[in-house]
């Protein structure tokens, strides 16, 4: 790997830090529109190994701790990020929706529901109109561990494999399903050997390693552009923040095994790399942070600043324009 792709995915990674940090800092004021914000610190590494050196036009689908690195690491403003999560005009959906949720097919960000792993049909369903436009277009899908239990899961994956469509699915286990250990609810070590039932790689990587995940996604890419059909990954990481940001950090894992985890932290280890194979200093670094902080604070502060949509909007996008009544 290059010294200017390391670079790019370290600041991808940063920024991703950053408005993590900041979400978790304003988590009660934005949980007053935004639905108990979920945090993915500590596994932002996966979404942007994944979504770093993506075409803008290539599709993602998230879940709900990957949404805002991934957002981030495709491109999207972080302004309006902040704007929806705010549900203040200039959002993506003007106070309709949660931020988990947004689409912006400029830049292929296709928006998640309230449905556990229902993103994994989309996602398909994606790949194979890709597929038969010949774009060389694919579509990458984030779900958790615990949604790889859902049908979803095993129909997505099968329709996949049979058609042989772009896509690459994405599990982020961290290990616990809101409240429940991974080994409670899985019979299997590895969600990865799953794939052998579908005739199609599975693939296990450090999720808290940017580097390594962003070697994976390549190999599954170059695949999946090639015609040999979809991958499943599956990225090993640990949640090391509550379900919600609304809830105490006793309702998570035990301290001792999230303490243990924050000691692999994926922004740790790139910083570590990087000083260590003399990329960058540390004085680099620290300004690339402050460069990122300001920006992220600045959206939040517009965000909080702004103001709401009029009423009429409630009856904007109701109906389809131009229909007029028989």
């Amino acid at each position: 790997m290059d010294k200017d792709t390391k670079l790019g995915l370290f600041k991808a990674l940063m920024l991703a830090r950053t408005f993590e940090e900041k979400k978790i800092e304003l988590a009660k004021e934005i949980a007053k529109v935004d639905l108990g914000p979920t945090s993915c610190y500590g596994q932002e590494a996966i979404a942007v190994g994944f979504c770093y050196g993506l075409k803008r036009d290539d599709f993602v689908s998230v879940s709900i701790r990957s949404a805002w690195p991934a957002y981030l690491t495709k491109g999207l403003p972080v302004k309006r990020i902040v704007m929806e999560m705010y549900g203040k005009a200039g959002g993506y959906s003007n106070g309709r929706e949660i931020s988990s949720h947004i689409t912006d097919l400029s830049y292929g960000m296709i928006g998640g529901t309230g449905i556990l792993a229902n993103t994994m049909t989309v996602a398909s369903g994606i790949a194979l109109a890709a597929k038969y436009r010949k774009t060389q277009q694919i579509s990458v899908v984030f779900i958790g561990d615990g949604a790889s239990n859902r049908e979803e899961f095993f129909t997505s994956i099968n329709f996949a494999a049979v058609k042989r469509v772009p896509a690459v699915f994405v599990v982020e286990n961290n290990q616990i399903a809101e409240y429940t250990p991974f080994d409670q609810f899985m019979p299997i070590e590895n969600i990865a050997d799953r794939a052998v039932a579908f005739g199609i790689p599975g693939v296990i990587v450090d999720g808290n390693d940017v580097l390594a995940v962003y070697e994976v996604a390549q190999e599954a890419y170059k695949r999946a552009r090639s015609g040999e059909g979809p991958t499943l990954v599956e990225a090993k990481t640990f949640r090391v923040r509550p379900m919600s940001e609304m809830r105490g950090p006793e309702e998570g894992l035990p301290a001792a095994q999230i303490e243990k985890w924050k000691k692999k932290d994926p922004v740790k280890r790139i910083k570590e790399h990087l000083l260590r194979e003399k990329l960058m200093s540390e004085k680099e670094m620290n300004e690339i942070e402050i460069k990122y902080r300001r920006e992220v604070g600045e959206a939040f502060e517009a965000a909080r600043e702004a103001g709401h949509n009029s009423p009429e909007e409630v009856f904007r996008d109701v109906y389809a324009d131009g229909v007029v009544e028989a």
